[in-house]
C-alpha cells in the first residue's frame, strides 16, 4: 500500500530542499485492538523500518507474555530468524535485512503473517546481525526500501519519514566557541497526522568529548541561540548540555520554509 498523501508530499518536497537528506522511514500495520487503545489483547503489529543502521523488520507481539499463544508466536518468530526483546505487555521481535532480496522476501513474510500471526508455513532461518555502527547515508537504498514497502500487499496504516541536515558555525562576532547544529523534519501519518521540526545545538569545541564531560554552550552563546529559537516559534525542550527545541507545523510548505530558515539563521547567521 502506497504512502498517504502527507508522506508522499513531504518526500517530494524535501528531496528538492537544499542540504536536507532522508535519514529514516518506517511503516506499520497496527491491529484494531491497538488502534482502539487496548494493549492487552493478544495481537501483533508488523512494521518495516529503514534508518542509518540499515533496514529492519519488526514484529511486536502484544498481550501478556505468559499466555500460550504469546509464547508460541515468539518461539516461531525466533525460528524464523528474529531476535526478541520481551517486556511486561509485549515482546518486540526484530530481524535485520541485508540487500534487496532479503527485504523483499521479508515483506512477503509480513504479508503472509497476517493480523493473527498465522502464515501458511513458518520459515526456519538463521538470525541476522545488524551493523556495529551506523552505515553511511545511502539515498538510493532508502528510496528502494520505501518503494518496496509501498508496492507490497501489506495494508500499512501508519507511515513516518524523516529528513535532516547538519552544519557548523565557526567562532564569529565574539562568540566564545563554534556551534554544531542539527535540524530534522519528521512527518507522521496514521494514528496521528503531524509534521515536526526539531533543532539541536551543540558546543562544536566539545564535539569529541563524552557527554558527561561536556559543559555545553557558553552563557552568551546560549542566550543568543535561545532568543533565535523562540523568535522562530520553537519550544525549548531541554538542555543536556546541548539545547533541544521543537516546532509543529501545519503544512509541508511550512516545514520546508521553517526548517531551512532556522538552519540558515543558526549556521549562516542570516
Amino acid at each position: 500500500m502506497r504512502p498517504p498523501p502527507l508522506i508522499d508530499k513531504l518526500v517530494q518536497r524535501f528531496l528538492q530542499v537544499e542540504g536536507f537528506a532522508p535519514y529514516t522511514f518506517a511503516c506499520a500495520v497496527y491491529p484494531p485492538s491497538i488502534r482502539a487503545g487496548d494493549w492487552g489483547t493478544p495481537s501483533i503489529t508488523r512494521s518495516l523500518k529503514h534508518a542509518l543502521g540499515g533496514t529492519q523488520s519488526i514484529v511486536r507481539v502484544h498481550g501478556s507474555v505468559r499466555t500460550a499463544w504469546h509464547r508460541r508466536v515468539v518461539a516461531a518468530l525466533k525460528r524464523a530468524g528474529y531476535a526478541s526483546r520481551p517486556s511486561r505487555d509485549e515482546t518486540q521481535c526484530e530481524r535485520w535485512l541485508r540487500g534487496a532480496r532479503q527485504r523483499d522476501d521479508e515483506l512477503l513474510f509480513l504479508h503472509a503473517l497476517g493480523a493473527d500471526a498465522s502464515p501458511g508455513e513458518w520459515p526456519s532461518r538463521s538470525a541476522t546481525r545488524g551493523p556495529k555502527t551506523a552505515t553511511r547515508r545511502d539515498r538510493r537504498t532508502w528510496a528502494a526500501a520505501m518503494a518496496a514497502a509501498g508496492a507490497s500487499n501489506v495494508a500499512w496504516n501508519e507511515w513516518a519519514v524523516g529528513f535532516d541536515r547538519g552544519g557548523q558555525r565557526a567562532n564569529v562576532g565574539g562568540e566564545a566557541h563554534g556551534l554544531r547544529v542539527h535540524v530534522a523534519v519528521l512527518g507522521m501519518s496514521g494514528f496521528e497526522r503531524w509534521i515536526e521540526i526539531s533543532v539541536s545545538v551543540f558546543n562544536d569545541d566539545e564535539s569529541d568529548l563524552p557527554l558527561a564531560q561536556a559543559s555545553g554552550l557558553a552563557a552568551g552563546v546560549e542566550r543568543s541561540v535561545r532568543r533565535e529559537l523562540r523568535r522562530s516559534g520553537f519550544s525549548l525542550s531541554f538542555r543536556s548540555p546541548s539545547l533541544w527545541a521543537v516546532k509543529r507545523v501545519p503544512t509541508v510548505a511550512a516545514a520546508a520554509r521553517d526548517s531551512a530558515g532556522i538552519f540558515d539563521r543558526l549556521v549562516e547567521g542570516r
